[in-house]
This record gives structure tokens, sequence and C-alpha cells, in this order.
């Protein structure tokens, strides 16, 4: 659905797979063998696409007739909100001796982690200079699978959890925007959630540098807060020490503040399951 549509209301690469499917192969285009048919045979098509908007075209009907259609539709919110609860219940159940105002903001994490993603597929739209702001049900599960990473046990207070789920929101989210006014932007959506549906009224400094990680001890490695940002440079620098003493080919890094926010976050993907990462950057 991407091919841009020409000033006759065609999309040529679309009829070229058009012509494959009806016609059951293509005439070459080489200088000596052109006019020339070659058959393609034994050959089944599956096709798939996203509905059409947001930079997204739709595509002809003579290339619909070809296929058979089936909608693939999300699940409905109340199924996606008992999915999350009951996962977040599971980690911190009302019977594990959690303090109860702790437990009321657990309640109330799946409802508003589900307005502030089906906010940002509504207000940030993909668009061929910003291709990858599709936000789907995956990005939905990376949160919680993030708020899920922490120990139980090191979370005591309210805003020690509200804390983590913002921060999981901006690794998810905000992490994938890129320009300031984009940022600033889910940074006000992130500052309306937390004042209309948690009673919190943070300022944006209070929760848009968060890091949190397990690389702070090399043993019993514990996914939390890092609340002193001073000791990073120090740690980061010490673990680079000890690659280059152990392996031959040698690293020189300087850890300014952008280079180790991206580490953190690159640690963060690491530690996950089946985690990986899209760098998008400038040419240079």
């Amino acid at each position: 659905s991407m091919p841009e549509v020409n000033e006759w209301g065609d999309q040529p690469t679309l009829e070229i797979v058009r012509q494959l499917v009806e016609s059951r192969g293509f005439c070459f285009l080489d200088k000596d063998k052109r006019g020339d048919f070659k058959t393609c045979e034994d050959l089944q098509y599956m096709a798939a696409m996203v509905h059409p908007g947001g930079g997204r075209n739709d595509i002809p009907n003579r290339l619909k007739r070809n296929f058979h259609l089936f909608n693939m539709v999300l699940p409905s919110i109340t199924s996606i909100n008992d999915i999350y609860g009951q996962m977040l219940a599971g980690r911190f159940p009302r019977t594990g001796g959690f303090d109860a105002g702790l437990l009321e903001i657990v309640s109330k994490l799946t409802q508003v982690t589900i307005g502030l993603w089906r906010r940002m597929k509504e207000k940030m739209l993909p668009t061929p200079a910003k291709f990858h702001y599709t936000f789907n049900l995956r990005d939905l599960s990376k949160v919680f699978q993030g708020v899920l990473m922490v120990d139980p046990k090191t979370v005591t207070e309210q805003d020690g959890m509200l804390r983590l789920w913002c921060h999981e929101q901006f690794r998810v989210f905000r992490d994938r925007l890129i320009d300031e006014s984009d940022r600033t932007k889910f940074n006000g959506f992130v500052k309306n959630v937390l004042s209309k549906y948690l009673s919190r009224e943070w300022e944006e400094d209070s929760f848009k540098d968060l890091i949190y990680g397990d690389f702070l001890t090399r043993e019993n490695k514990t996914y939390k807060e890092v609340a002193d940002h001073g000791i990073l440079n120090d740690l980061l620098t010490e673990y680079l020490e000890e690659y280059n003493i152990t392996f031959p080919s040698q690293m020189h890094l300087v850890f300014f503040r952008d280079a180790i926010m991206h580490v953190t976050r690159i640690c963060r993907i690491l530690r996950q399951p089946r985690g990986n990462a899209l760098l998008v950057g400038v040419g240079g």
C-alpha cells in the first residue's frame, strides 16, 4: 500500500503485481529479450497490508479481485484490559502484603496504558518521513513486559510504581519519536494522564530522564531505578576498561550524556526475551 499514486490514478508497481498474478508471468525488459514473456508456474500468492491512511494508499480493485480478503481486527479493549490486568494482578497480588495505595495504582495501570497507546495511534500517524510511527499491540505488550521485569519487592510505594510506568512508556513510545516537537507532545500526553487518572501533578523534568537497569551490580542483577546518574560514567568506564583488557580489538569511547542514555536503552532491550532494536540515525 506504499506505492505512490500517479496522475492517472495508477500505481505502476502494483500493476506489475497484478500482471504477474493474472497472466502468470511478465515480459522481459532486457534489450536482447524485450517482448519475450517469462511464465511463472505453480505459484500461490499471499499478501498483507494495513488499512489505508497515515501515508498509505488503498490498492486498486483490479488487484483486490485476485485475492480472498480477510479483515483482521484487534481484540476488544475489554479483552486487552483483562489480559494485561491479570498479568499485573498476578505479579502484585492483594495477598502479597503490598500497600493498599500501591495496589490501587496497579489496578489503574492497565486502563491508563491502553488509553495512552490509543492516543499515540490517533495522534502520531506514520508518514513517509516517519514510516516507523506504527504503534500496534506489540508495543502495548512491551510496556507491560517492562513493568513486569521489576522485582515486586523493590517497589514499595505508589510513586515508585508510577516512575517505573513512566520509564517504560518513554522507552517504548518516546524513543521512537524523531523530533523534539513530537517528544514534547508525548511528554504532555504522559503529564495529562498522570494528572487526570492518577492524581499526580508532576512536571516533565521529574519523569523524562528516568533510567532503569540491572547493570549496577555484577551479581544478583535486579532491574531497578538508577537514582544517581552520576555513577553511570564511572560504571561504564569500568566495564569498558574490562572489555579492552579481555579483547584485542579495543574501543576508546567517550561517555557523554546522550551516549550513556543510549547504552542504558540498549541494555534494557537486550535483557528482554527476543529483544531487538532498530537504530534510526543520520548519515555521517
